[in-house]
């Protein structure tokens, strides 16, 4: 095979799907001014039946929640807390078109650094809701429970929305100073969200090193979400092991194109569906070298991933000629020339 180096040769179709990736995720609103003031009282008058609704299920700190939900208008003036418990309320419903223009008002009137201190304050309290009644209690920071967000949406929703501020650019360095002014005060179920935010690999890279060497705590919402910010390789290696995780096409650019290759064969050494499978070929598809070529090959005779297998080689043939002279897929010769060769 030659020696020449695997490297990204994405196709048009491929840039377009990831600058709409990008353009993509959470709303943000256009709105300014009066008319955002306007939507975001909309977004709170929706709850206020199903927060009241939930007042018997409610803690203390629920019960003020409600209260203060009831009560907001864009006048009031919140405290970071009572911010992080409108906000959280707002998220239960897992409708993000509703919690998005409230997001956005306090965005406009308080600004990043009071967003970050609300989404650490939200790690602190936790949500439920029915289909007629939404509610709010306090939970202890110091179980493996703080690190659950699954019903706790709001979490979720602040954390794409800073998100999607910071990838946007104009207030990134904003947004990475906040979290930084902010990260070391913050409880742990709140850190991984923070290194999220900011996209800081560092923190990121230290949080999974101390989660993987702790076994009294599964920080659920961190798996999820800090693979994709952590950047030291060796690092990554274990959080695959560990969480079996697929291997998904950012990673060409994070952490590079033979190391990727490393983490996509992570992958397929797992049992996979074959739309999973596919899935990950149509990925290294994008790649143009020797391992790529290897990878190809060995799954030309898997029906569910031919196709894919095939159009890799017409579209590579010079490749395809470099696999069929190589001793090592020799078992394969027949097959590739009966199926990729015009």
């Amino acid at each position: 095979m030659s020696r020449k180096k695997d490297e990204l040769r994405p196709s048009e179709a491929a840039r377009a799907a990831r600058a709409a990736l990008l353009d993509a995720g959470f709303p943000i609103s256009e709105l300014t001014g009066k008319a955002l003031a306007e939507a975001a009282t909309t977004a709170v008058g929706k709850l206020k039946a199903k927060t009241a609704a939930g007042l018997a299920k409610a803690d203390a700190l629920g019960v003020r929640a409600a209260k203060a939900l009831a009560g907001w208008t864009p006048k009031t003036k919140l405290t970071v807390e009572t911010a992080a418990m409108i906000t959280s309320l707002l998220g239960s419903t897992a409708e993000d078109k509703i919690i998005a223009p409230f997001l956005a008002f306090l965005l406009e009137t308080r600004g990043i650094d009071f967003l970050v201190q609300v989404t650490v304050a939200m790690w602190t309290m936790a949500t439920n809701s029915s289909d007629r009644a939404a509610w709010l209690h306090a939970i202890d920071v110091e179980t493996t429970g703080a690190h659950d967000a699954s019903v706790s949406y709001g979490k979720g929703d602040i954390v794409q929305f800073l998100c999607k501020l910071r990838e946007r650019g104009p207030r990134a360095s904003e947004i990475i100073a906040a979290v930084g002014a902010h990260y070391d005060t913050a409880p742990l179920p709140a850190r991984p969200p923070l290194a999220v935010i900011a996209a800081d690999s560092v923190r990121a890279t230290a949080l999974a090193k101390q989660f993987l060497a702790d076994k009294t705590v599964y920080p659920h919402w961190g798996w999820r979400h800090l693979p994709g910010v952590v950047r030291d390789f060796p690092t990554m290696k274990k959080l695959f092991a560990k969480l079996e995780l697929t291997a998904w096409a950012e990673l060409f650019e994070t952490v590079g194109v033979a190391r990727a290759i490393e983490l996509y064969e992570l992958s397929f050494a797992r049992k996979l569906d074959g739309y999973t499978r596919d899935r990950l070929l149509k990925d290294l598809a994008e790649l143009h070298g020797p391992k790529t070529a290897r990878i190809m090959a060995r799954y030309l005779m898997n029906k569910s991933n031919r196709d894919t297998v095939v159009a890799y080689f017409k579209k590579n043939p010079g490749l395809l000629d470099d696999v069929l002279a190589d001793p090592a897929c020799a078992e394969d010769h027949e097959y590739l020339v009966t199926y990729c060769k015009p």
